[in-house]
């Protein structure tokens, strides 16, 4: 069997993977104004609000919030609740939202604040419709240059929609953490590559072989899984593979895992979310490379791959 020696990613990097493909214009466009203001769903919201994870806790979440009132959410990582949900807000909250980004005059801003003068720092995007004019900003929370008013509009937005009640509350966060900790899982379902090596295949007396035996049989399991179900989520992803007994259990556990983690997924998001993600990770070139030590580059569904 040929073995590689690249590191898996961390459980943040995988959490970021999962986010990109979730979020994977990082600049939408601005919503297009309907030609009186009116809320209709899906022509020109009044405010949208998409924040990403971070090297940490960060809560990544979207909102939309037409002029009616109707607030749409969508719960991604280290939020109290996953998943989508909806509210109202009062005719005064909608006021206020509207009376927020005018103060902060927000047309002036620049399109984008992304430089990243410190890393690992979260992103929040926004974008607003008066009705006649529409625009958005993406704001890297890095960018030393962002306006004091971005920030505080940002905040605002969260504060008149009471968004708390879905991300929680800073105690809230920290419960979660202490949660997330032994196992690095969040709580709202991911479809990430995490391959954690049972301590009974960590190094000696094979020198390490074990450890990467179990990983590099997980990743090529894991990656095959997905990109099996980018194509049909119907799918049976194979879990069975000849090897050392750390490899095959890397195998099984690799190619169950990602079939678990799509299925709990699509539960939350739903099946079209499910397939964006899944497909955007299936065009990761990391995928082809990662199923190479086993499937040779090419997905398999029926066929038992051998090692050599």
């Amino acid at each position: 069997m040929r073995l590689h020696h690249r590191v898996t990613r961390s459980f943040t990097a995988t959490l970021l993977m999962f986010a990109g493909a979730a979020f994977a214009e990082e600049a939408r466009s601005a919503p297009t104004p309907s030609s009186n203001g009116a809320s209709t769903h899906g022509a020109c919201p009044l405010v949208t609000l998409r924040r990403t994870t971070c090297f940490g806790t960060c809560p990544a979440y979207e909102m939309t919030i037409y002029n009616d009132g109707r607030v749409e959410y969508i719960g991604w990582a280290s939020v109290k609740a996953c998943g989508p949900r909806t509210a109202t807000i009062s005719g005064a909250a909608v006021a206020a939202l509207t009376s927020a980004f005018e103060q902060a005059d927000y047309f002036a801003l620049a399109d984008a604040y992304d430089h990243r003068d410190v890393t690992d720092n979260p992103s929040a995007f926004t974008s607003y419709c008066d009705g006649t004019r529409s625009k958005s900003v993406k704001h890297y929370y890095g960018d030393r240059s962002a306006p004091r008013a971005l920030n505080e509009l940002e905040a605002r937005v969260d504060a008149i929609v009471h968004t708390d009640r879905w991300i929680g509350n800073r105690r809230d966060r920290e419960k979660m953490w202490e949660k997330m900790w032994p196992t690095r899982r969040d709580p709202c379902p991911q479809i990430a590559c995490v391959a954690e090596v049972p301590r009974k295949f960590f190094d000696p007396p094979e020198g390490g072989m074990n450890e990467v035996g179990y990983r590099t049989g997980y990743e090529a399991f894991w990656w095959n899984c997905v990109m099996l179900l980018a194509e049909d989520s119907r799918a049976r992803c194979p879990t069975i593979c000849t090897g050392s007994p750390a490899a095959t259990a890397g195998c099984r556990n690799g190619g169950s895992e990602a079939q678990r983690e799509a299925r709990d997924f699509t539960k939350t998001y739903g099946h079209e979310r499910a397939r964006e993600v899944l497909r955007s990770l299936a065009a990761d070139p990391e995928a082809k490379f990662k199923i190479g030590p086993y499937f040779d580059g090419h997905v398999a569904e029926r066929e038992l791959p051998r090692t050599e």
